[in-house]
This record gives C-alpha cells, structure tokens and sequence, in this order.
C-alpha cells in the first residue's frame, strides 16, 4: 500500500467528531474507537453532555450504526487566473465550482460529521461505557477464594 484511498479515513481524525441526532442538533462528540484484532472498527465511543471534560458521559454503539456525512464545499474554479478588475478597482468573485465529498473526506482524512438516529435524551438514559480494567489493577485484586492478593511478577 502506498496511498490512502478516498474509501480510507484516518482514526485518529474522527476523535472529536461531532455527532448529531436525528434533527440534526449535535449531541456529542466521538472520544474513542474501539476495533477488533483484526482492526475491524467495532464501536464508536461518544462523549455527551459536560463542559471542559466535567460531568461527561461516555457511551458507545455500535460503528454500523453511525451514518457519515461530508459536505461539497465551494472552490474557485481556476486558481491559475486572477479575477477581472471592474471600474470601480475591485475584482469580481472568481467563477466557484463543487468540489466531490469523497475527495474532500480523503484530503481532510474523516467526515463532516456523524448521524446517529437516537436523540440526546436516548444517550442520556444508556449506560456508561466501561474500559477494561488494567492489567495492573487486576495482578492486585483478591482471589476469588479469597487469601492473599495476586502479586505481580516478572520472568
């Protein structure tokens, strides 16, 4: 591989992707992506509701069930030549064209934008989305017979 296709966006780019509901408000934000060890993308973790990382929720749904937006956007249609001078001295709007979403998504390397068909107050009422506990915090928890807490070792 030597190139990123226009089908290919960046991960690390959709982090902080806005996530709108239904009516097109947004609802949150994408915090994480969490992927299989195939790297398939699995589940999409989405921050909603806090202000400066207080009072956050996090919850996740499943990647299939987020819809991908990107906007066309508005560009000169040459840039090689300047636009023509009036009499009153200023230069009129150069002639604009469309650019094509899936080549302004590959450039940028994510979407616009995420759509998901629940509304903010659906979000609000799932349940918080869990990291597996770290290894570390594992190696000193208490044997289910209980006894002396597992130590850990190093070969």
């Amino acid at each position: 591989m030597t190139k990123q296709e226009k089908t290919q966006w960046r991960a690390p780019k959709l982090v902080g992707v806005g996530v709108y509901g239904p009516d097109d408000k947004q609802i949150g934000k994408i915090d994480d992506l969490v992927m299989d060890h195939n790297g398939a993308t699995e589940t999409v973790v989405i921050g909603i509701g806090g202000f400066l990382g207080f009072g956050k929720k996090e919850v996740a749904v499943p990647f299939s069930a987020m819809q991908w937006r990107t906007e066309s956007r508005k560009v000169p249609a040459t840039a090689t030549e300047p636009p023509p001078v009036t009499a009153t001295g200023g230069g009129q709007q150069p002639p604009m064209k469309e650019t094509d979403p899936a080549a302004t998504e590959a450039s940028q390397g994510y979407p616009d934008k995420a759509i998901l068909n629940v509304t903010l107050a659906e979000l609000k009422a799932a349940p918080d989305f869990q990291y597996a506990p770290s290894a570390a915090s594992d190696a000193n928890s208490q044997p289910a017979g209980g006894g002396e807490p597992m130590k850990k070792t190093t070969p």
